[in-house]
């Protein structure tokens, strides 16, 4: 029994191992988590090391330049990039793609340990960032309400905040904006001055004081007790009255007693005499001094007194809202901002889903009334199931969601708004539903393919059958091989759905063909599978082995198609086993069902065409209890082998009962599926009654005029071949007439505005031009189709690769649009709208930003190499000039920053040293007098305020007071720091890029409207005669770098993928030329992809090569079945031309088929319809 034999031999067999792969299958499914993107490890990791106080140019030479020595000879690093700011630096270290990451992080922390002994001391230990757009928030939500913004933060961290990360998966949740309350304690810098104190004593003592501890244990009783000090501040007064210090009133000259101003329980003690007199008048009244005099002390004795320093006699305590660094508006409106990050491993779309099913639980508890148990009643009952089931159906196939479902009217306490902003599987759930939905429509217009040209709906469900299977095998093979539901591997069974058939088509096409001369059932599938096994075999090679180059590509499309790779991979082999074992088997098991119409013959057939009449015990006749149940024959009687015979009698009609009652099941099962074809049958043939009709006589055209076009083509086959040959050298040439760029612009629906007005800006001018720019909005045109406007004023600024801000003067806004279904623009075109609106603005910068799925990397990234940082300044501002001047450049930046204004002091080190200072003692004193510091914490309930301790502003404010601010000397004493600094206004140092060991200035640009190609001409076209400074000069990096890497990779992948079909081909036919014969129609169609991408304005990026290489494998896929046939005709004795003019008419029908099927299962793919069509357009297209 050979392979093509076992199928219809055996079909329970067969019919069992189907069915527990699409249970398996169905299991393995739920299991396997989304992810919009498939698991891409960055190469690039970012030391970040703090030098407090340090200047840019001491960071780089100290800091920076090490690091870089340090890390640079580690392996497969290919680029070394630097930010030198005051006081921090950042070193970005990218590798090859495709390292281990977890290695290259510990190369680095060896590098780095070895280079501690050599930094400064004040140097802090290095951090490393590893780059991976998974650790941006997979959620932000707006929350606002009528109640103060310092009530609505503590409810969001109470009741939001805590809710959200219980939940498996969450890593984090951050809460921005509003006012965060703390306890301020305003330090009188001149009572300071006079008791001799330091704001460091007072956070010491408050410290000390503000304690619980557990003290151990005591019996007593025979009980265990546990021993407590339980001092902790419970009220503000509480914190006034800590004694601070104890000093002796002293004398100055004159013999008079010096004033200390101190209020003790009402009374004003000027002198010593009246605090003598206070003693002997009664102590009674006086809050803490009776414990302060000695025992026995005689009328008119000399008494030493400490007098208690409490913090209320020096500093003023009171509550007070945090001072604002960020101002967060939602559509106009002051919130909260909430963030939710969530672990490594964790699968997006889960953690969404349970992140919103918390914040329905957070608005039920918050809700004015408790929801109500007619709307539980309401919303769990059948209806609204079956509402929503049918919402799920319609919007996979229509993307329509018709049937409305009940919502309860939801009030919560204070009016409150609970508002998503951003969420990132929103998008994942759309284009996953939008490559299922394309997979879908692919697979019905291909089934109707089959339908038209098979005319018989059992041959069609045979066929058909082949595209579920498959999916359900592949999503076994992914499950086991650990690949995630995302856009990639989706794409990938998307993309197949249409070549999935073509395997099941050529065979059950070749059995009908011997059915219709040969009435054998058995024989027919038999022969007919038997003869294809080569073809198929070949064409399903070919599909597979193109994407065996990618294995050579270098940089991000290697990571993106791993995926595609795989599934199209599996997909492939589940259609080719579903070909040769499903396929045979179920023309056999439908019998006389499956055929093709007399009118629909080939012209080869109508000869020898037979009624099919099938053999005596093949069809499917009610099962026979006779033939089912035999009894062993009779023996010698023998009171042991009768036992044995009953048994044997016993076991043999239980076996029968089994299978009889199987049969049966079996024979009603087919019958009714008989039945149901029939009238399925006769119901298309109504409803397609005109549309067959045309398609008939098309068809029946075709088959008379195409060999009669053959034979006119191979008696002028010079004129044929050099017309061919042209077309294909004019269609490579216009590829590049489509510009080249690293990945296609994706419509996410969101977008962002990084807003920079001058340095110096206050955060309330900041919030009022962003205001006045939020009322403006409203005018645009398709301002309704804004769902969310979030701003942020004060907000960190990502303004490329290498750096990031923030400042008072920076603000951001985020703009979520509809779905893309739900409006008739691109983002691209609101982005353009609003760099109108923003134009007419004064003393604005602005720029725009959209989530990158794949790069890391700006659009344009041009750097200006060079050593000193004016020559560098000026050149940045030269080449940004020429840039702002060529059309589809826009937000054109530059790492050269506006200098910030500052006051600068510059410590005097000789009179320092005279009084046994240091500048860092200095520095040290004035970070505690010039800025709040924590000292411990209040709580009240569950409630934990901060204890922040600073000196009064008002003594502080401008340089003159700043100037008068006292410096406590190690030795005792006091001394202003006018008398060892100098204090001066200056402009801030900015901040000091390096690229590779040299210093750069590194512009950055969008493109709008523009090829990455046409951008990087347009750019050295504009810089060709411009003359910088002796020693600067540019060069183009950013995606340009990326692309010319990944491009040519893929070149290279062509190139192979095209030699390793050649190979499969040659060991397929034992031939050096026939895989020649077939590889032309490959370069041929390079016509159509030219066309294509010209039409439909495709540029040549890494997805549509990655199509082109698809495309390789499935365009030879009819040309062998052709070359097949040929061959075989070959052998049977006919000459060339006649056996080509043969096979071309035998296999016009199964050409077309696979041809068509594969074509229109792509179409739904190539539309640009739905949410992430621009990663699969390109590939659907080039195929």
């Amino acid at each position: 029994m050979n392979f093509t034999e076992l199928p219809i031999r055996r079909p329970i067999a067969i019919t069992m191992l189907v069915v527990g792969i699409i249970l398996i299958g169905l299991v393995s499914s739920t299991r396997i988590p989304f992810n919009l993107l498939p698991e891409i490890t960055y190469p690039k990791v970012t030391i970040r090391t703090e030098y407090p106080h340090a200047a840019p140019e001491e960071v780089e030479n100290l800091v920076t330049k090490p690091i870089e020595q340090a890390v640079g000879i580690i392996n497969n690093v290919v680029k070394l990039n630097s930010v030198s700011r005051p006081g921090v630096s950042e070193v970005i270290v990218e590798f090859r793609w495709g390292v281990d990451m977890d290695v290259a992080v510990m190369e680095i922390r060896e590098k780095l340990q070895i280079l501690e002994g050599f930094l400064p001391e004040e140097v802090k230990k290095p951090v490393l960032l590893r780059y991976d757009p998974s650790t941006d928030p997979i959620m932000t939500i707006g929350v606002a309400g009528k109640i103060p913004l310092s009530e609505l933060r503590f409810l969001v961290e109470r009741e939001i905040e805590r809710e959200l990360e219980r939940i498996d998966g969450v890593a984090a949740v951050k809460v921005e904006g509003g006012y965060e309350d703390e306890i301020v304690i305003e330090l009188d810098e001149k009572k300071l001055a006079r008791f001799g104190l330091s704001p460091e004593l007072v956070i010491d003592r408050l410290k000390r004081e503000n304690i619980n501890l557990a003290g151990g244990t005591l019996s007593e009783a025979g009980e265990e007790l546990a021993v407590r000090t339980l001092n902790e501040f419970q009220t503000l007064e509480e914190i006034k009255d800590i004694i601070i210090s104890s000093q002796t009133p002293t004398s100055a000259g004159g013999g008079k007693t010096s004033e200390l101003n101190l209020a003790i329980s009402g009374a004003s003690l000027g002198s010593a005499s009246g605090i003598a007199g206070l003693l002997m008048g009664g102590l009674s009244g006086i809050s803490g001094l009776g414990a302060l005099l000695p025992a026995g002390v005689a009328s008119g004795g000399e008494v030493k007194v400490l007098v208690p320093i409490r913090l209320g006699d020096i500093a003023e305590v009171r509550a007070r809202h945090k001072p604002r660094e960020e101002i967060v508006r939602l559509n106009g409106k002051e919130c909260i901002k909430v963030s939710i990050y969530k672990e490594g491993d964790a699968n997006i779309v889960q953690v969404a889903n349970s992140v919103h099913r918390a914040l329905e639980r957070v608005k039920n508890n918050l809700r004015v009334e408790p929801i109500s148990g007619f709307e539980l009643k309401k919303l769990n009952s059948m209806g609204e199931r079956i509402k929503r089931a049918l919402n799920l159906g319609f919007y996979l196939f229509f993307n329509l969601k018709p049937f409305p479902l009940y919502q309860p009217e939801v009030h919560l306490i204070n009016e409150l708004e609970i508002v998503p902003i951003s969420d990132q599987s929103q998008f994942i759930k759309e284009a996953i539903y939008s490559v299922i939905q394309s997979a879908l429509w692919g697979g019905l217009l291909a089934i109707l393919v089959l339908y038209f040209f098979l005319r018989n709906l059992a041959s069609t469900i045979i066929i058909g059958l082949a595209i579920p299977l498959a999916l359900i095998t592949t999503f076994n093979l992914m499950f086991f091989s650990g690949i995630s539901f995302n856009t990639m591997s989706l794409g990938g069974m998307a993309l197949g759905v249409g070549v999935l058939v073509d395997s099941s088509i050529v065979v059950l096409e070749n059995i009908l063909r011997h059915r219709s001369s040969n009435p054998d059932l058995r024989a027919s599938a038999v022969r007919g599978s038997k003869e294809m096994i080569g073809p198929i075999t070949a064409s399903t090679l070919t599909n597979i082995i193109v994407f065996f180059p990618i294995l050579y590509v270098e940089g991000v499309a290697k990571q993106i198609f791993g995926d595609l790779a795989w599934t199209v991979a599996f997909s492939m082999v589940a259609s080719w086993v579903i070909a040769l074992m499903l396929v045979p088997m179920m023309s056999v098991f439908l019998g006389e069902r499956v055929r093709i119409p007399k009118e629909l013959l080939d012209i080869d057939l109508e000869s020898s065409y037979q009624e099919l009449k099938p053999k005596e015990g093949e069809g499917h006749k009610f099962p026979r209890w006779a033939d089912l149940v035999k009894f062993p024959p009779e023996k010698e009687p023998d009171s042991r082998a009768r036992f044995v015979r009953i048994l044997s009698k016993i076991s043999v009609l239980v076996k029968g009962m089994i299978e009889y009652g199987l049969s049966v099941l079996f024979w009603f099962l087919i019958e009714s599926l008989g039945r149901a074809f029939n009238w399925l049958a006769k119901i298309f043939q109504g409803i397609l009654y005109f549309p067959l009709r045309g398609f008939d006589k098309g068809f029946g055209w075709l088959k008379h005029h195409y060999p009669g076009l053959v034979g006119w083509a191979l008696n002028r086959p010079g004129k044929i071949f050099g017309v061919s040959l042209g077309l294909i050298v004019l269609s490579w040439l216009g590829l590049y007439l489509t510009g080249f760029e690293l990945l296609p612009d994706v419509d996410q629906g969101e977008f962002r505005i990084h807003y920079r007005l001058p340095v110096g800006t206050p955060l309330s001018e900041n919030d009022r031009r962003m205001a006045q720019i939020e009322n403006k909005i409203p005018s645009l045109s398709d301002a309704d189709k804004i769902t969310n406007l979030f701003t942020t004023i004060g907000a960190s600024i990502a303004t490329s690769a290498l750096e990031s801000e923030k400042g008072e003067n920076l603000s951001e806004m985020a703009i979520v649009l509809v779905s893309k279904s739900q409006r008739d623009f691109s983002d691209d075109q609101m982005i353009e709208r609003f760099r109108r609106l923003l134009k007419p603005e004064v003393s604005l910068n602005f720029s725009f930003s959209k989530p990158q799925l794949f790069s890391y990397k700006n659009p344009i990234e041009l750097e200006i190499v060079g050593y000193n940082l004016s020559d560098l300044r000026k050149a940045s501002q030269l080449v940004m000039e020429r840039l702002a001047q060529i059309p589809g450049l826009e937000d054109v930046d530059s790492s050269v920053k506006e200098a910030n204004p500052e006051v600068a002091i510059i410590v005097d080190r000789e009179r320092a040293g005279h009084y046994g200072l240091s500048s860092s003692q200095i520095a040290e004193i004035l970070d505690k007098k010039l800025k709040a510091n924590f000292a411990t914490h209040f709580r009240e309930a569950d409630r934990q305020t901060e204890i922040v301790v600073e000196v009064r502003e008002d003594q502080r404010a401008t340089i003159d007071q700043l100037s008068q601010l006292t410096i406590q000397l190690p030795k005792g004493g006091l001394v202003p720091l006018s008398a060892l600094v100098e204090i001066k206004p200056s402009q801030g140092p900015g901040n000091i890029t390096r690229v590779g060991g040299s210093r750069v200035a590194l512009i950055t640009a969008n493109l709008q409207g523009i090829t990455l190609s046409t951008a990087v001409d347009r750019i050295n076209q504009a810089l060709k005669n411009l003359e910088l400074a002796r020693g600067c000069f540019y060069r183009i990096t950013g995606q340009n770098e990326e692309m010319e890497r990944s491009i040519n990779s893929l070149y290279l992948a062509l190139f192979l993928a095209l030699f390793l079909v050649y190979i499969v081909m040659a060991v397929q036919y034992e031939n050096l030329v026939h895989p020649f014969v077939i590889m032309f129609g490959a370069f041929y169609s390079l016509v159509g992809v030219t066309i294509l991408f010209l039409l439909t304005r495709t540029t040549i990026n890494v997805f549509s090569l990655i199509g082109v290489m698809m495309m390789l494998g499935i365009s030879v896929n009819d040309a062998i079945v052709l070359v097949e046939t040929i061959n075989l005709r070959r052998k049977a004795g006919r000459e060339r031309v006649p056996a080509i003019l043969e096979a071309v008419q035998m296999r016009v029908r199964p050409i077309l088929i696979t041809t068509l099927t594969t074509l229109l299962g792509f179409v739904p793919m190539a539309l640009p319809l739905e949410a992430g069509y621009e990663l699969r357009s390109p590939i659907a297209i080039a195929v």
